[in-house]
C-alpha cells in the first residue's frame, strides 16, 4: 500500500515512528514533511498530502499533528 504522511512540528516524532513501521510492513510511504521540529504550518504540509490522497497518487493517508495528540 501507498501511504501519503504529514505533520506539524509537535508531530514529527510520531510520524517517524509510524513511517518505520510502516516501511517494514513493506508499505510504501512519501513523506509531505515537517521534517523537523520547528515551528510550522500544518497546513503547509496537510494540503499536499491530502491532495495526493484525492488524487489516487496515494492509498491512504496520516497525519500526526499536535492536536492529534492532545485527543489521544
Amino acid at each position: 500500500m501507498k501511504i501519503a504522511m504529514a505533520n506539524d512540528h509537535a508531530g514529527t516524532s510520531m510520524k517517524n515512528e509510524i513511517k518505520a513501521y510502516l516501511e517494514a510492513q513493506g508499505h510504501t510511504v512519501v513523506d509531505f514533511g515537517a521534517y523537523d521540529e520547528q515551528s510550522c504550518d500544518l497546513s503547509d504540509f496537510v494540503l499536499p498530502a491530502a491532495l495526493a490522497v484525492a488524487k489516487g497518487e496515494v492509498d491512504r493517508g496520516s497525519l500526526s499533528t499536535a492536536s492529534a495528540m492532545a485527543r489521544r
